[in-house]
């Protein structure tokens, strides 16, 4: 993974971060709460709703010529003063500032998203989102951390520290290439909207009971509230280090499964244990691994059918939307639970297992659905002469396949390319043309460009005509005994 794009990486990576530590009920907001001695659990909420509401509509009203370079540097400015006027403001307009931070926030995440699914393959999305899901965690660790000792004015400040230095990034790489931000939505094949319904059932019944776990289980053990300030952020990272090691060795669908089977067992532990410290770290640990693998696999699913099918905006912001609007829904069902009966352990478990249960029978449905889709564009392309979109195992060329008799691994260099990279060299020496090989791979021509300028400047040559003279004095010197 060292030769693929780490910018979006970092800035999705900082943008969770801010997320996790400000407004969707992070420890900036709790810590406020406390010092102003008023509940504002109700502006995450509001901050949740607006969110979703806006990755659902802003699909639908983004254009795919947009300047997204100029636009993204304002977008993320307009974020950081906004931050930084929560200080001053009175809490009644909290409500107008989370707003407008809700929609920016949600635009710049599926630009994001729309970019990771670029610069990423099949073979290494797992292991790609969960460092970048590593990263935004280490910051609101620091935060909670800080929250401990700062005055809540200067928590507030921090929190902007990595929206500044998400300005500073994108800023560098605009000045550096300005062809990088361009967006051109690709549309590979029509979406079957079935199967996007039961990706949004899957992933609304997978994250409400995330919602719940947060409303009816941590209150049950708030003695330990010390201890889980420390200990949910280094289980839940330990979880996406496993996943980071494995996540190319495995299959798609096991981050589901094994989430499911965490889910299923911090209830049953929950109903069966006291509150014990033992019980806690138990149900601790069941809780942060699912919410670890569930998360790498909702992120690593979009990345692959945004792949597959294109509409790169549509499949990010329906299906995030889903994702954020069950959390809103599992704070609220969880909290009604609560007041309903005093035996909501109970309650809450049995509706938790009902819903797993559907989504149990939703996985192999979507599994083999996705499988299908992959296989017949792997048919496709065989047919058509060109190589393998995706498959389980990595199809990525490597710098030690042959090429017309040409040694890619003889070619100085070579091993700065990404897998993508190599995709692309590998068709512009049989010859194809720009526009066979937007064809061949599903990318767009200003993304093939970017592609191309990358290749030359990797391998230190102007143009094609360079780079195949590279590659055939790089072939008679390998010959030359």
């Amino acid at each position: 993974m060292k030769n693929i794009d780490k910018f979006p990486m970092m800035i999705l990576a900082l943008i969770f971060g801010w997320l996790l530590s400000l407004p969707m009920n992070g420890p900036v907001l709790v810590a406020y709460s406390l010092y102003k001695k008023v509940d504002l659990g109700n502006l995450s909420l509001f901050f949740i709703c607006v969110h979703a509401l806006s990755l659902l509509i802003i699909p639908f009203i983004n254009s795919e010529k947009l300047k997204a370079a100029q636009l993204l540097f304002l977008e993320m400015l307009m974020l950081s003063l906004l931050n930084f006027t929560l200080i001053w403001i009175d809490i009644k307009f909290w409500y107008i500032a989370l707003g407008l931070m809700a929609f920016i926030s949600a635009d710049i995440v599926i630009k994001f998203g729309y970019y990771y699914t670029k610069v990423t393959s099949f073979v290494d999305r797992i292991k790609y989102i969960s460092m970048t899901i590593v990263i935004g965690n280490i910051f609101y660790y620091i935060v909670s951390v800080l929250s401990l000792y700062l005055r809540t004015d200067s928590l507030v400040i921090f929190t902007t520290t990595p929206l500044l230095i998400n300005i500073v990034l994108i800023g560098i790489k605009f000045s550096k290439d300005k062809e990088y931000f361009k967006i051109n939505i690709s549309i590979n094949k029509p979406i079957p909207h079935i199967f996007i319904l039961m990706m949004c059932n899957l992933t609304f019944g997978i994250f409400i009971n995330c919602g719940f776990m947060s409303m009816v289980i941590y209150p049950h053990y708030e003695q330990f509230w010390n201890l889980h300030l420390y200990l949910e952020t280094i289980l839940y990272i330990i979880a996406l280090m496993i996943m980071y090691f494995i996540g190319d060795k495995v299959q798609r669908i096991l981050p589901l499964v094994l989430c499911v089977v965490f889910i299923f067992a911090a209830f049953l532990s929950f109903m069966i244990f006291e509150s014990t410290i033992q019980g806690y770290i138990l149900i601790e640990l069941f809780i942060q691994f699912a919410y670890a693998f569930v998360n790498v696999f909702l992120w690593t699913l979009l990345g692959d059918v945004a792949s597959i099918y294109g509409r790169e905006f549509h499949v990010f912001g329906i299906i995030l939307a889903s994702n954020v609007i069950s959390i809103f829904a599992g704070s609220i069902l969880g909290a009604k639970l609560i007041s309903i009966d005093s035996s909501y352990k109970v309650l809450t478990g049995v509706f938790s297992l009902i819903i797993l249960f559907l989504v149990i029978n939703i996985i192999p449905w979507i599994n083999e659905r996705l499988h299908k889709d992959i296989k017949e564009e792997n048919i496709s392309k065989k047919k058509s002469g060109g190589t393998e979109f995706v498959e389980e195992k990595s199809c990525q060329l490597k710098e030690k396949d042959i090429v017309y008799g040409i040694n890619l691994g003889e070619i100085p260099n070579v091993k700065l390319l990404t897998p993508r990279e190599m995709e692309v060299i590998v068709l512009l020496l049989k010859g194809y043309t720009n526009k066979t090989i937007t064809e061949e791979l599903f990318i767009s021509e200003n993304t093939l460009k970017v592609h191309n300028r990358n290749i030359y400047k990797k391998l230190q040559v102007k143009n094609r005509k360079e780079l195949f003279q590279l590659t055939l004095s790089s072939k008679e010197k390998a010959n030359t005994p």
